[in-house]
């Protein structure tokens, strides 16, 4: 979200922004408040560590048993907010139908060849 200004002609005397970044273990959260801190002349603020990103490793069972299943794909990253992560360090993965990047976009679709797939699979 930003916020700003009075009219479109004019610099504002002061503008705000919220970002909503969800990051993976690497790297670590700390990095990108110092990145984007270096970026913003140090006009940080964190609102919220609520939710620790972390990974099951690839070569876990539960992983190396999803992965290997018919149609399955590659073990890969989520930078969404997803249940497990109020389980933080209970292994877990993220499957199901549908092409991730086009998740939690303003149209987010699920094409319906992918549905019947997921479902004969």
């Amino acid at each position: 979200m930003i916020a700003g200004g009075q009219a479109r002609n004019a610099l504002p005397a002061e503008a705000r922004c919220i970002l909503d970044v969800r990051t993976n273990p690497a790297p670590p959260p700390e990095a990108v408040v110092q990145a984007l801190a270096r970026a913003m002349a140090d006009e940080v603020r964190v609102l919220s560590q609520r939710l620790a990103p972390y990974e099951t490793p690839a070569d876990h069972p539960l992983v190396r048993t999803a992965v290997a299943l018919p149609g399955a794909g590659g073990p890969g990253a989520s930078r969404t907010a997803w249940g497990l992560a109020h389980f933080y360090g209970v292994p877990g993965i993220k499957c199901g139908l549908g092409d991730s990047h086009r998740s939690h976009t303003a149209d987010e679709f699920v094409p319906e060849e992918e549905v019947l797939a997921g479902a004969r699979w």
